[in-house]
């Protein structure tokens, strides 16, 4: 009776064991399942903003001071050029890859990024962030990812796109008819209205060339002022909007 006893003691104590192991082995997995998804913002710069890895870009310098807590940024290199005329760094260079080059290679790393990322991290969040030369890459790849060419749920995206020339009905391209271009820059024709199950958003500073090309005083401007470089200062639209996730449409700013 007493080596029953021990028996069914012993046994009980196994089961005990069995079963603060298992809960201590499922504990790791219901904490991380209760933490919110990360949130990466993968950035492209504009023309001529180009500074070595892993920085990439003096773009975003200001508006990246704005993200949320705990948000990760994923800057993408790529030429930033528009040469024979500026290089990565704004000065004429005969070895700058053209525009249309850069924009290229531009589109090419930053979905490689963006699928990257996704790969690393499958449930997080990612912001697709493109300026001016970046915006226009940015645009396609957010076209491609809203059109299902990737395994990236749509609905873990968005963009933020600032002097978009893609941008429909006012920017450069949308003005320009497509495949017609000169000295290595191309017009791509406009971008989509809507990118299907991505919420988008353009900002545009009135009088900018590049998205709103709808008066002849916008080319003058361009050349003329700084409106195409405010987007990026201190306290203007990006460090404004940049946290703002979700946003959809176009969005006008006085210059």
């Amino acid at each position: 009776m007493r080596k029953t006893n021990r028996l069914t003691r012993r046994a009980k104590a196994v089961a005990v064991t069995a079963a603060m192991t298992a809960a201590a082995a499922l504990t790791p997995t219901v904490a991380q399942a209760d933490e919110a998804p990360r949130h990466y913002y993968i950035e492209l710069g504009g023309t001529g903003t180009a500074i070595p890895a892993p920085a990439c870009t003096t773009t975003f310098y200001y508006a990246n001071q704005h993200l949320e807590e705990g948000a990760e940024v994923v800057p993408v290199c790529y030429p930033s050029s528009a040469g024979p005329w500026l290089n990565g760094q704004n000065t004429p260079d005969i070895t700058a890859p053209s525009y249309d080059s850069s924009v290229a290679q531009g589109y090419e790393n930053l979905l490689a990024a963006v699928k990257e990322t996704h790969r690393k991290d499958p449930s997080a969040h990612l912001t697709i962030v493109g300026y001016s030369q970046g915006a226009q890459a940015a645009d396609a790849v957010l076209e491609t990812i809203a059109n299902g060419a990737t395994d990236i749920p749509r609905d873990q995206v968005n963009g933020m796109l600032y002097a978009d020339p893609k941008q429909p009905e006012t920017g450069m391209w949308a003005k320009v008819p497509k495949g017609l271009g000169a000295l290595g820059f191309t017009s791509t024709g406009p971008g989509p209205k809507e990118f299907p199950g991505v919420p988008v958003a353009r900002f545009c500073l009135r009088g900018d060339l590049a998205c709103d090309a709808t008066t002849p005083v916008a080319a003058l401007d361009f050349f003329l002022t700084d409106v195409h470089r405010r987007y990026a200062q201190d306290g203007n639209v990006m460090t404004q909007t940049i946290a703002k996730d979700g946003l959809d449409g176009v969005f006008w700013y006085g210059s």
